[in-house]
């Protein structure tokens, strides 16, 4: 039988990522109790730099418990609900609880899914997190040492190719930056790869790329990619048969996902279903329907910080697409 405990503050946190942790730190002294599998909220933009080396993954991190030192903090994850008695059942560190609150809010981010490239589940690799990171800056530079060891060219421009699928943020920084250290190590470390070609591929099925930011910008960016550092993209669209993880698998060594509207395997994605058809057929399953103020539609007490997708749109949300954090937790409205 888990042991029963009341949520600080009579509020209750089910994640602990960006909408979690300032939920928490904007109730300030009024406490409240996190749940969350870390210890730490992960800066999910600064990914990339971790992967490169430019910063330190240590510096991609933030602890929660600095960054909200009047919450109660969990380690462990939610395994049950029940509405009616207001109680969550959390299986932490320090054992199994039964967790009572007066305010739920739930902020657990999405989960990774696959889109339907072929060849990409079976030989892409993950960004999503900071393990995702070094292991992949660990893999670069595996590659390099497999390339410089090779008594054969085609073998060793093997090694060198790189396709990153997905043209978002994610994906075009990633590749941006991991391009810069395959050439500086070249530069530095490498004197017999410096006449070996790299190929570098950025894929995705949107007519441009970095389509979050205005068109000039993302076409800027496109130009200078492929003139400056001779990296190619190419569109995959549904249709076109084998995708580029199968077509070109004889001259590239690695796929690479996108994270964050990036259209890759094992991204951060906006549901939190496990296949992108699955999604298609089904989608609202896995997702948190909830109003213009956050608020689950079904249950009315529950408060999702991360379903503004699902949210209907309305004229009156004064600033469409913001996650108001302290609508969500029901105290006063943010000043302006």
């Amino acid at each position: 039988m888990p042991e029963r405990r009341q949520a600080a503050g009579g509020t209750l946190i089910v994640g602990g990522g960006f909408a979690g942790a300032y939920v928490a730190r904007l109730l300030g002294r009024h406490g409240a109790t996190i749940v969350n599998p870390d210890n730490f909220m992960l800066y999910t933009p600064l990914l990339p730099e971790a992967a490169a080396a430019t910063l330190e993954p240590r510096h991609v991190v933030v602890p929660l418990r600095q960054m909200c030192p009047h919450a109660e903090l969990l380690l462990g994850q939610v395994t049950s609900r029940d509405p009616a008695g207001r109680t969550v059942v959390a299986e932490t560190l320090g054992g199994t609880f039964e967790i009572a609150y007066e305010r739920l809010v739930v902020a657990l981010g999405a989960v990774p899914r696959t889109f339907p490239v072929p060849g990409l589940a079976e030989h892409g690799r993950g960004f999503k997190d900071v393990a995702d990171a070094i292991a992949l800056r660990n893999h670069l530079l595996r590659s390099l040492e497999s390339a410089a060891a090779r008594l054969d060219r085609t073998e060793a421009e093997r090694d060198l190719g790189f396709v990153f699928v997905g043209a978002g943020y994610a994906g075009v920084e990633a590749l941006a930056e991991l391009n810069d250290l395959a050439h500086a190590a070249v530069r530095r470390s490498y004197p017999m790869l410096r006449d070996v070609r790299q190929r570098w591929v950025l894929v995705d099925a949107a007519p441009s790329i970095l389509a979050e930011i205005p068109p000039n910008l993302g076409e800027y960016t496109h130009r200078y990619l492929e003139t400056k550092r001779g990296i190619r993209r190419r569109r995959r669209c549904a249709g076109d048969g084998p995708g580029v993880a199968e077509r070109e698998r004889a001259a590239f060594q690695s796929h690479v996902t996108g994270r964050e509207r990036g259209a890759a395997e094992r991204s951060a994605g906006g549901c939190g279903d496990g296949d992108s058809r699955e999604a298609a057929a089904n989608p609202r399953r896995h997702r948190l329907v909830a109003d213009e103020e956050l608020i689950a539609a079904r249950h009315g007490s529950p408060r999702g910080a991360r379903a503004s997708r699902a949210c209907p749109a309305r004229s009156d949300v004064d600033a469409p697409g913001r996650v108001h954090l302290r609508r969500a937790v029901g105290t006063s409205a943010p000043s302006r």
